[in-house]
């Protein structure tokens, strides 16, 4: 299902935008000559000035590319945080919790696009950070269009709880994966189409709660571990100590079987 790519007039693309709350806003900023397209400066609001909107297709390598960015991103963050960093995440998550809860939607559209960004510029890497900012717009635009912030606030706020857990506290490991699970499968799910195969293992988690216990799994020994120093022996799988541990029962069990049909030969005799 791929519609062809719709345009909008430009006082529409200002309220879609977040960057205006009505229509007058938006025709007194167009007409005071505020606005600039193509960087000229464009006074009609209606007439000869249009701004495509992106086809599904385009959409969803924007997702794709995002994902992989800010998952990059919040792995360098969670491998190099500082107490400032978090400080600062910590009061612009407060900050959408609050507007969220208020209602104000479209204020917390444009804070949880300024999160992702903080998240971009703290990973300290500049190519990264103009990779992100050059698909910023169509980021903003998506969130702004987004129901979820409307129809689905919980869900929405638990994906961003558990994004800043993991930069305060997981392993670059869990942030990467975090930010890719959230932003491939909740984008999506918005366009109402299934996740495409090749990037399902990027999206190798379904909930947050799946990436919790996988994460407790994995500090239990559910995954590989490296070998230790000084020649230790390395931790099995979970699935090679759950074979082990059946082959271990039945083992025991044999022996006692054989033990019971010795022990009744001997009072025979």
């Amino acid at each position: 299902m791929e519609p062809a790519a719709e345009t909008i007039k430009l006082d529409q693309f200002l309220k879609l935008a977040g960057l205006v709350e009505t229509g007058g806003e938006a025709k007194h900023l167009i007409q005071s000559g505020q606005v600039m397209v193509n960087r000229a400066v464009e006074t009609r609001r209606g007439r000869g000035t249009f701004v495509v909107r992106p086809s599904t297709e385009a959409i969803t390598h924007m997702i794709t590319v995002r994902a992989v960015l800010e998952g990059l991103a919040a792995r360098l963050v969670a491998g190099r945080r500082t107490p400032a960093m978090l400080t600062s995440l910590t009061e612009l998550h407060r900050m959408i919790e609050k507007t969220a809860k208020a209602g104000h939607t479209s204020d917390w559209r444009d804070l949880d696009w300024r999160f992702h960004e903080m998240v971009c510029r703290f990973s300290d890497n500049e190519f990264l950070l103009a990779a992100w900012l050059s698909i910023s717009n169509q980021v903003r635009l998506f969130l702004h269009d987004h129901p979820g912030y409307e129809r689905d606030i919980s869900a929405i706020l638990k994906n961003h709880v558990e994004m800043l857990r993991v930069l305060r506290e997981g392993t670059p490991d869990d942030a990467d994966v975090t930010f890719r699970s959230v932003i491939l499968r909740s984008g999506f799910a918005r366009l109402r189409i299934p996740l495409p195969d090749p990037l399902v293992p990027l999206a190798m988690f379904k909930s947050a709660d799946e990436l919790v216990l996988a994460t407790m799994a994995a500090r239990r020994g559910g995954e590989p571990a490296m070998p230790r120093r000084g020649g230790g022996r390395t931790p099995r799988s979970a699935p090679e100590a759950a074979k082990g541990s059946v082959l271990a029962n039945e083992r025991n069990a044999a022996m006692e079987k054989r033990g019971k049909r010795r022990g009744g030969r001997a009072r025979r005799r």
